[in-house]
């Protein structure tokens, strides 16, 4: 398989992270919508409301940017979109676990910053969450 060219890598990245800026956003409609709505019955309840509304929102935001890559045999939708897909190895697709492997380095401040800049500079075209998960991006 074809090593995938840095465009295609980083036009796959921006549908993803627009994905997920939509995503996160559609959440916190509904968060406020709720938590509007709960404040007309009880303000005790829209509190318990938002309250419980941070972790579905942390989980669903993070966990879609940090296990995206581990859908569909390592397609994220961006990736999908563009043909490309993540492999461990030569051919193995991309599991769940791979892929937090590989993008938990976008949460770390600074790393994630470096993170941006390894494709275009490594002799490899590897980030460091693919050398630690021993994954690459390929086209299909």
């Amino acid at each position: 398989m074809a090593k995938a060219p840095i465009g295609k890598r980083v036009i796959a990245y921006i549908i993803d992270m627009v994905l997920v800026w939509v995503l996160c956003a559609v959440l916190f409609v509904v968060a406020m919508a709720l938590s509007f709505a709960a404040a007309m019955i009880d303000q005790s309840l829209a509190m318990i409301v938002g309250f419980l509304m941070v972790p579905v929102y942390f989980i669903v935001c993070f966990g879609y940017a940090l296990l995206k890559d581990g859908m569909k045999g390592g397609r994220s939708i961006g990736k999908k979109v563009m043909k490309l897909k993540v492999v461990k190895g030569a051919i193995t697709p991309c599991s769940y676990k791979d892929s937090l492997i590989r993008n938990i380095t976008f949460v770390i401040p600074v790393l994630n910053l470096v993170e941006l800049v390894m494709p275009f500079v490594d002799a490899e075209g590897l980030r460091f969450g693919d050398k630690i998960a021993k994954t690459q991006v390929v086209e299909e």
